[in-house]
């Protein structure tokens, strides 16, 4: 992912301020959470037919679920 230098110290001032300790889980949420949101905005049926009735609340419950068990297998340190 490529920032420029006023974005990385935003995101920087951002993950100090809230104490972020997982910054990779932190991104992964953030960016799917943004693309399913803007896929479901734009009514794109056949790409959700199985979350055709499920909340983003539920879908976040499951990336929580599914970046758990990626951050178990790897932990990458980003920003050190």
């Amino acid at each position: 992912m490529m920032l420029n230098e006023k974005e990385f110290n935003v995101l920087k001032k951002f993950i100090k301020k809230r104490k972020i300790q997982n910054k990779s889980k932190f991104f992964r949420e953030v960016i799917i959470k943004y693309v399913i949101e803007e896929l479901v905005e734009h009514d794109y049926p056949k790409l959700f037919e199985n979350l055709e009735n499920t909340s983003v609340d539920e879908v976040q419950a499951d990336l929580d679920t599914t970046a758990n068990d990626i951050q178990t297998e790897t932990n990458p340190k980003l920003f050190e």
